[in-house]
């Protein structure tokens, strides 16, 4: 059989057809790989490709074999996880809301948005996360946009622009910081292989939208949105994506990262942009006064009054703790639903952060594995800072936990966010790793290939 019919053949055998390029290209180069070689041995050109092709074995078996291996995965660990915890918050919402006058529709909205973000995460868990390779600059220079927008036309709430209305369409600020952060990934992922002049262009792409956070005076959110975008371009540093040193950049990059927050700090309260509340806030934290740190003090004396297990109505702290179905919502679950689930809580969220981080570091497709990552970033950084809001280790921040915190966009990022993740795993035995500029194949495709063949 000749090399052309003998591909079509195995190709033929592959029902994924985003595999079967790949596996064709690899299969051809081994082919001709070992031609050359039986030709150095003294065959003729044709006769060692037909040997070549030859010991490549039965088309048929091999194309059955490599279809195995190459086909969409589907992760359900992490699906039964989120399953688990989408029950969870809704649970949680529904006790929050008895006794309080607008529960019942603050617990439906909960819920619309949980199933709405359900079947956002199954919609984009199927869909090629590989085409922001292609428009992921477009995506992330979008969102810039729409934050520069916000300067002149967002909505304003205590002197902080929380978001802004599109048409028929209200969106908040913390989505498009959410969604900004896998998107710089893939903007990071598009100058692989660059020198030190990169490094200026993803500069740039990390400190104009954190100033825009900071024009907005939006400050608490700025933080942390800067450390999550640190924490992703770190990871591709240390990868060695970049001709570039990458002990001296990142030591740069951790001097930067822990001085320009207090250096930030310092001008805002000299220049008087942080408004009396947000100052009374730094102000309890660091001195523990019991005047100004009221919702630090209320939210510690639900914790500590919460019972191991038992169900109870929410309605008192939504009349006294700012933030019960929001910031703190750790503590509404310890006080409606008992310590022990609040820690289960807890638990089912770092198991899925662990899973997402597994995903992404395990890819050999490098733009999966930095969109995987960042995902995980932003699910940990949340997930972190609400737990030690709640423990009194941090001042009161704008934050939410994900898939429990109140408000319809933080629920739905969370699900895209996974189902991001969840698309980065389906294609990882589908998708080739990037070769990189030494030449290199750091997929290890081929190996796979002809070990099954």
């Amino acid at each position: 059989m000749r090399m052309e019919g003998y591909l079509d053949t195995v190709t033929e055998q592959i029902r994924c057809a985003r595999a079967r390029d790949f596996v064709r290209e690899e299969m051809e180069a081994h082919i001709r790989d070992q031609a050359e070689a039986y030709e150095a041995e003294g065959l003729f050109p044709e006769e060692a490709l037909e040997r070549a092709v030859r010991e490549m074995g039965d088309p048929v078996e091999a194309g059955v074999a490599l279809d195995g291996v190459h086909r969409p995965r589907t992760d359900w660990h992490s699906l039964g996880i989120v399953g688990i915890l989408s029950l969870l918050s809704i649970a949680a919402q529904l006790l929050l809301s008895q006794e309080y006058s607008l529960g019942n529709s603050l617990a439906l909205r909960h819920i619309l948005f949980t199933v709405t973000g359900f079947a956002l995460m199954l919609l984009i868990y199927r869909l090629d996360y590989s085409v922001l390779a292609k428009c992921g600059r477009q995506a992330a220079g979008g969102v810039l946009l729409l934050m520069a927008l916000a300067i002149p036309t967002g909505i304003r709430m205590n002197g902080s622009v929380i978001g802004l209305s599109v048409a028929f369409l209200y969106i908040p600020l913390s989505a498009l910081t959410v969604l900004y952060v896998p998107l710089f990934g893939a903007v990071l992922y598009s100058y692989r292989g660059q020198e030190y002049r990169c490094l200026w262009k993803i500069l740039l792409w990390m400190a104009v939208p954190v100033l825009l956070m900071l024009r907005l005076s939006y400050f608490s959110r700025a933080a942390l949105f800067g450390l999550m975008l640190a924490a992703v371009l770190a990871f591709s540093i240390g990868k060695g994506w970049y001709a570039v040193a990458k002990r001296k950049v990142l030591a740069f990059l951790g001097g930067v990262a822990v001085l320009l927050p207090a250096a930030g700090i310092l001008f805002l309260g000299v220049s008087g942009r942080l408004t009396s509340y947000q100052l009374a806030r730094l102000a309890a934290f660091v001195s523990g006064s019991s005047e100004t740190a009221y919702t630090e003090q209320i939210a510690r004396q639900f914790l500590t009054e919460s019972s191991l297990v038992g169900l109870r109505g929410g309605g008192e702290l939504y009349d006294t703790l700012p933030g019960a179905n929001s910031e703190y919502i750790l503590v509404s679950i310890a006080w409606t639903c008992g310590l022990v689930i609040a820690v289960a809580v807890v638990f089912f969220l770092l198991s899925l952060i662990g899973r997402v981080f597994r995903t992404a570091l395990r890819q050999r497709n490098q733009l999966g594995m930095i969109l995987g990552l960042s995902c995980g970033v932003v699910f940990l950084f949340e997930t972190l800072l609400t737990l030690a809001m709640t423990l009194g280790l941090s001042p009161v921040m704008s934050t939410v936990l994900p898939f429990f915190s109140q408000g319809g966009s933080n629920v739905i990022c969370s699900y895209i966010l996974l189902g991001l993740v969840l698309s980065v795993y389906r294609y990882k035995d589908i998708l080739p790793g990037q070769r990189a500029e030494t030449g290199q194949d750091q997929s290890a495709t081929a190996d796979m290939i002809f070990q099954k063949t």
